[in-house]
Order: structure tokens, then sequence, then C-alpha cells
């Protein structure tokens, strides 16, 4: 069925129909709101943007492809309004960013994320409220670009359409949970192989939030997996505060393009970018300017931030805080590690008596890889971090439930020291 038959009145009869109407509209009641209230604000602000409004196509969000429409239309709105669209920030200063966001008046903040969205959700140093607003609109605008090509996507395309479908599921999931277990989408691409920064919990209003970069082989089709290992360590920080949960936010961080690997036997299987600081360089940047702008958007007394990172992900993270003024991180803890990029503790910014390393006995890439050509051992005595106790097993055991492992990262989380009592 073409997409005009979506919209066709002599096609309504065909019994193919509603299920085409029903993909072509999943997903626009929010963005038919948003623009509403952007229209809305429009029409009061000046007498030009309330003559343009009467251009505008009512029937452009009732077809296929009205979420398209009605993004051009809110833009039209908004130059008509007033704002400009290279008045919007480059997204390098996240302070001067927050800055800008908290100069505009509720009326153009609504304008902006009704006309832009796409730009406001990727602004590090933006509320997480308004990333995730802007965010879930391209969301479903993506999706319905995707039903509307269904039967003719190629193989990334349909990889595409099918992980951001589950993640627009999996945030759907948590619509009616408490506060502190709300999801916030602060990013997503479908860039390579997929890129997704999820939080669990509110950042701007929690008092400890940690972020989480995962390591080889996570991309846009796992998130979800990403997505419950913060939520575990949203729980075990939990453990040790009193509002249980509800200072707590952890942010699951894929926005770099993580080496891919496989560790099973016998399918083990290495890429050369593993043995190499490039993507992780490429990415540390981008992890400088989303913990910098989690300080920007905060809201009351600063949070306690910690970095947390596995595998190659700490190779990014290390790069991330060696680098231009670091991250800004109270604590910092690796685990797994190949090596951070440097060659000693106090060549990061953060202070060594609170970078923490963990280590299974049995993890070959802390134990073999680690100091080979990605830093030198962070776990070794000479490179002057701390040690945290670890009682799991394996590359990726690290969040068992009931662990010890568990335990500390959320006692560090927490702004607790980790329980290195081995014989507790």
């Amino acid at each position: 069925m073409e997409a005009r038959q979506a919209v066709d009145p002599k096609y309504h009869n065909d019994p193919e129909y509603a299920g085409v109407q029903e993909r072509a509209n999943a997903g626009l009641g929010g963005y038919r709101a948003a623009i509403e209230a952007a229209l809305f604000a429009a029409s009061s602000a000046s007498y030009e943007a309330g003559e343009i409004l009467r251009a505008l196509d009512p029937f452009d969000l009732d077809k296929m492809y009205g979420a398209a429409h009605a993004q051009e239309d809110a833009a039209r709105v908004a130059e008509f309004a007033g704002l400009d669209k290279n008045d919007l920030p480059d997204g390098k200063d996240p302070q001067r960013t927050a800055a800008w966001w908290s100069g505009l008046g509720e009326e153009e903040q609504g304008l902006y994320l009704a006309a832009y969205p796409d730009r406001i959700g990727t602004l590090d140093g933006l509320p997480a409220t308004a990333r995730d607003q802007a965010n879930r609109t391209v969301l479903d605008m993506r999706l319905n670009d995707y039903a509307l090509r269904e039967g003719d996507l190629g193989f990334s395309d349909r990889y595409n359409y099918r992980s951001l479908n589950a993640l627009k599921e999996r945030l759907d999931q948590t619509d009616t949970v408490p506060a502190h277990k709300r999801l916030y989408l602060l990013q997503f691409s479908t860039e390579k192989d997929g890129r997704a920064a999820v939080a669990v919990g509110n950042p701007d209003t929690a008092q400890h939030t940690a972020v989480q970069v995962p390591g080889t082989s996570n991309q846009l089709d796992n998130v979800s997996s990403q997505i419950e290992r913060a939520g575990k360590l949203q729980d075990a920080a939990s453990e040790w505060l009193p509002g249980r949960g509800r200072e707590v936010a952890v942010i699951s961080w894929l926005d770099y393009d993580a080496p891919e690997a496989k560790f099973q036997f016998p399918d083990f299987e290495l890429n050369p970018a593993i043995a190499t600081q490039g993507r992780a360089q490429d990415g540390a940047e981008d992890l400088r300017d989303f913990t910098h702008g989690l300080r920007a958007a905060h809201e009351g007394e600063r949070s306690h931030l910690t970095v947390l990172a596995h595998s190659y992900g700490s190779t990014t993270t290390g790069a991330a805080d060696a680098g231009g003024q670091g991250l800004d991180a109270d604590d910092l803890v690796v685990l797994g590690s190949p090596g951070l990029t440097v060659d000693r503790a106090d060549r990061l910014h953060v202070d060594p008596g609170r970078l923490w390393v963990g280590a299974a006995e049995d993890d070959l890439v802390a134990n073999v890889a680690s100091g080979a050509t990605l830093g030198e051992d962070p776990k070794s005595a000479d490179f002057g971090a701390q040690r945290m106790f670890v009682d799991t097993k394996g590359h990726s055991g690290y969040w068992d439930d009931g662990s010890q492992s568990l335990e500390n990262q959320g006692r560090i989380i927490a702004g607790l020291t980790p329980d290195n009592n081995a014989n507790r």
C-alpha cells in the first residue's frame, strides 16, 4: 500500500488501511501536543505569527508523512515569532548552552522544542526533561519514516528500525513507574552501529549522579541491557542513602563508536581497533562535553558525580579525563580495564585517591591485555590508583546480583569508599 493510500478516502475500505493508518500515526500524539503548544504560544506572541498560523495545513498531522510537515510548520511559526535557527548554540560549550536556554521564556523554549527537536536533543547543558522531550519527538519521527518505507528498507535501515522500536518500547515501559525510575532519552543516533544515552532518574535533580561508559561490542541493539545495568547501579547506591533511590540518577552513556569484539571461545574474535586509542580519543571530547553538560544543567547544590567505565570504555574515559579540563568527576571507577591511555594516575584530572580499579582474577582483558598498547596497567602499584575489591568472575560479571563487586560500585556512587574486606 502506498503512502497516499493511508490518507485517501477511496482506500478506506481496503483491509490493509487500518494497519497502515495505525503505523502512520504511531507516536504522533506527543508531537501533536508539542505543535499545538507551540502554535498557541506563537499565536499569542505576535500578529505576524498569527498570520502564518492561518496558512498552516492542519491536515498535515493526519498524513503518514505528517510529522515532517508538522516540524516544517513549527519552524515557520518560530521564524515568524522572531526565533532564528542560527541563534541555536553550536553545542561546543555546555555552560554557554545552559545560559542560552535559561535566558529564554517558557513560550520560546516551547517553540524551539517544537521547531528544532533534532538540534535541541543533542545539546549538552540543557535540562534532561527538554532533551528527553526533543529526542522522543525525533525518535517518533524516525520510526514513522521507517514505517513509511518498511517494504523497501535495506539491511542497515532494518537494523536501525528494529533497534529504535526496541528503544521506544523500553522507554514507554517506564512511563508509569516511580519518578526516580523514569527514563530520560538524552541522546541517540543511528550513526555507524548506533549510539544512545539514557538516564535512569533525573540527573538535574539527583544528589548523586553516575555515568556508566560501556566497552566493546555495545551498540544500539543492546541499549536495553545497558539500561538494566544502570538500574542495578542505582539500586546498589540506594542501599546506602536515605531516599531509597530518589536522590540517585545513573546514565548509560554509549555516545562513542565502541570497537566490536567476541571474547567467548570458540568465537574469539578481535577487532584491531581494540588495540589502539583511536576510537577512545575520538569519543573523549564528547564524553567531556556530556559530563560538563550535566554540571551546567544541574539544579541546586553540586551533585556528587561518578564516572564508571568498563573494558574499552575505560580507555575512552581515561582519554576524556586526561584531556581538556577533564570530566569534573568526584570519583572514577574502571572495571576490566585494558588501560587508560596514560602511564600514571596523576596524569588524569581526577584525584588519584578517588580513582578505583577493579579486576576479576580471571578477567583476561584486565590481566593480559592491560598495559600493552592502551596505557600502563591501572591496577599496578606504580600506577597510583586505588584497588576496589571484586568477588565476581570473568570480564562481564561485575554487575552480578548480590555481589560485593556491585555493592562496592554502589557505595562509591553514594559518596562512600568501597568495602575491601575480602573475608567478610
